[in-house]
């Protein structure tokens, strides 16, 4: 027996009046082929829906109008019906448009043996079969989009049990498909999240306001293995005929979290290190600065005892808040060895260590301790100078730790910056007890050299007195009674005369070398060339008595004391006129511009000055010839030194060319700091 449009098809065929009415009327294609493969009869939807008349399908045989690619299998479908005398329905196929394009037609047909035809209703499917296309690429392309993305998407229903399951949700979370389908959506979530959801979840069922959907919030999540890591949640809702939808997008956020809690880090640590605090703040600020940054509870800093080959704990932090004082105790009573314990197996490998739960590790000798004061997960970071370990930094959570080794690797930075910080704080400690020591030892050489000046001008003030009644009386005493006793009477007259008057010369340079160490300077401008021009008036008898000639080119004028800088120049111009080497001397003052001031010369060509003695000279006392050639106290030259050393210059002598000595002294445009 056929479908009922088949038996339509076989009275149309036999062509029965009504049956024809009935024919023209359908909207159904209906047709009778051959078994000999061509049109018997067709009605005119053919031609509404096809575009062909029935004179021109009645011309043709009818795998011509089928799509060229369905041709096979439609021969071989009839071929089976006349053989099987068995009917088809929806053999869906495409057929030619007279346009050239092609519609979808599912046929329904029986055969009849005896007069060898096939029956044959049709029906457009096209439409239907273009939406079950569309629906499938739109599927395929979902599929495609959140297998590629790397974020899970997961879909619940409204009893909170998971009905969708992407590729990204299994590469994050961890469980297969067939683990996570039908599921409660709480096994993703840490426990202590689990009531609250629950709670917010029924309240929204029941006509509360959403809190989260709609909305991106930043949650942690919990994965097969029981790891605990951060994400980001948005949520959204879709109503459907049996229920609303929830579906969220979660992204995995650990490595921008890591990377948020370095850069925290590194800025919290670069801002302790930037403030000019003593050693000992120092060493707890850092410990804050990471601790806090990092989300810790706990922080200890270890420092080694290379003599004593221990650890020892030098400074304790704790976050805001908390409180360990059983676990505080212990840890500053402790001393760990290399390898033992989390501090000494840092130090041992030189490298970070994290311990997941102290409670449990074998190395982790105040485990009692930590677990009874609630630490759980620790990390240790080695304090590096040189690439030497000389101090531990350990931080403690209240939670377990998963060891994460991107982490432990960007953290290495810090032992290394935080080794070299310690060490400048310990340089810069060190350099200022140095200070304030040479400070003490310069106040107290001050306050030496000052009673040694005292006691110098004091003794020569005191000394000038009973030496002119000396040598008062002893003068009275040549002048009345010379010639009056033997020659060796006289003789001795004259040494006492020479010995008091030497006495006096000594004792007036000492007073002078002592006024300018006492004497405050009374800086002025001081025209130098003005001042030798005086000098070389008062020295005209000298000059001229031994034949000399003195050469000023143009001087500068200074700001100095007027007479340090008169006895500076008197005293270099004086010895240059007397150590003349027993020729006429001649001497050449002069001046050049230097950066930082002016510096001088007074060079002579006389007895110069040999270089073994070119600072000796300048002390206190220091002769190079016996008194019998050359007079003198030996003091004008420290004299010389002393102004310039005070007037905040340098003196110096040098061989001059063509023999002789050069004298160089400098006199700076600012003074930054008077003796």
């Amino acid at each position: 027996m056929g479908t009922p449009g088949t038996e339509a098809a076989r009275k149309f065929a036999r062509g029965s009046g009504g049956d024809d009415r009935f024919f023209d009327l359908s909207l159904d294609l209906l047709t009778t082929v051959g078994f000999d493969g061509r049109f018997k009869r067709v009605n005119p939807s053919w031609e509404r829906i096809l575009g062909w008349t029935e004179a021109e399908l009645l011309a043709r045989p009818y795998l011509e109008v089928i799509h060229p690619q369905d041709r096979e299998r439609t021969a071989a479908e009839a071929q089976r019906l006349a053989r099987e005398r068995a009917a088809v329905s929806d053999f869906e196929i495409r057929v030619s448009h007279r346009d050239g394009s092609h519609r979808w037609i599912a046929f329904s047909a029986a055969p009849d043996a005896h007069e060898e035809l096939l029956f044959v209703v049709g029906r457009d499917v096209s439409d239907h079969k273009h939406a079950d296309a569309a629906l499938r690429d739109s599927e395929l392309h979902l599929r495609s989009v959140t297998d590629a993305v790397h974020d899970a998407l997961i879909s619940a229903d409204e009893a909170g049990r998971i009905a969708y399951w992407s590729p990204g949700a299994r590469r994050i979370f961890g469980y297969e498909d067939h683990e996570a389908l039908g599921e409660p959506l709480t096994m993703l979530m840490p426990e202590s999240y689990r009531p609250k959801h629950e709670a917010g979840f029924r309240r929204f069922l029941d006509g509360g306001a959403p809190r989260v959907i709609g909305t991106t919030v930043e949650l942690h999540g919990r994965d097969k293995e029981g790891r605990e890591f951060p994400l980001e949640l948005s949520l959204g809702e879709a109503p459907l005929p049996g229920g609303r939808l929830f579906t969220g997008l979660i992204r995995e956020i650990t490595v921008r979290r890591r990377a948020e809690r370095y850069l925290n880090t590194q800025l919290a640590v670069a801002s302790v290190m930037a403030k000019g605090t003593q050693l000992e703040h120092a060493r707890a600020g850092v410990l804050a600065a990471i601790g806090e940054s990092m989300g810790w509870t706990l922080g200890e800093l270890w420092q080694v005892d290379e003599d004593e080959g221990i650890l020892s704990c030098v400074e304790v932090w704790h976050a805001p808040g908390s409180e360990h004082p059983r676990f505080d105790a212990v840890t500053r009573e402790t001393r760990f060895e290399p390898g033992v314990g989390l501090p000494g197996t840092v130090w041992q490998t030189s490298a970070p260590t994290w311990f997941a739960d102290v409670r449990s590790h074998p190395h982790f000798p105040r485990s009692a301790t930590a677990a009874e004061e609630g630490l759980r997960g620790a990390i240790g970071l080695p304090v590096l100078q040189d690439g030497r370990v000389v101090g531990v930094m350990d931080f403690y959570s209240e939670s377990v730790e998963r060891p994460d080794e991107e982490l432990l690797t960007m953290m290495t930075t810090f032992g290394a910056q935080v080794g070299e910080y310690f060490a400048r704080k310990e340089a810069q400690r060190a350099l200022e007890l140095t200070a304030n020591e040479l400070r003490r030892h310069a106040a107290e050489l001050e306050r030496s050299n000052a009673d040694l000046e005292q006691f110098a001008y004091v003794a020569s003030h005191d000394l000038s007195e009973p030496l002119r009644t000396v040598s008062g009386f002893v003068g009275l005493l040549g002048k009345r009674y010379e010639g009056q006793l033997d020659a060796q009477a006289d003789e001795y007259i004259r040494f006492a005369v020479e010995g008091v008057h030497r006495m006096r010369e000594l004792i007036d340079d000492l007073l002078a070398y002592s006024r300018v160490g006492r004497a405050d300077q009374s800086l002025e401008a001081v025209d130098t060339g003005v001042l030798v021009a005086q000098i070389l008036r008062t020295l005209k008898p000298q000059i001229d008595g031994a034949g000399g000639e003195v050469t000023v080119e143009p001087l500068p004028t200074v700001q100095g004391d007027e007479w340090q800088l008169r006895q500076l120049f008197q005293n270099l111009i004086a010895n240059a006129v007397k150590f003349d080497g027993g020729q006429p001397p001649r001497v050449e003052v002069s001046a050049v511009r230097e950066a930082a001031g002016w510096r001088f010369a007074v060079r002579d060509h006389g007895v110069g000055v040999d270089e073994r003695h070119a600072d000796r000279i300048f002390k206190v006392f220091q002769r190079l010839h016996a008194r019998d050639e050359y007079d003198g106290t030996g003091i004008g030259l420290a004299i010389c030194r002393r102004v310039v050393d005070r007037r905040g210059g340098r003196i110096w002598v040098q061989a001059a060319q063509g023999g002789g000595a050069d004298f160089r002294f400098t006199v700076p445009d600012a003074i930054e700091e008077l003796s």
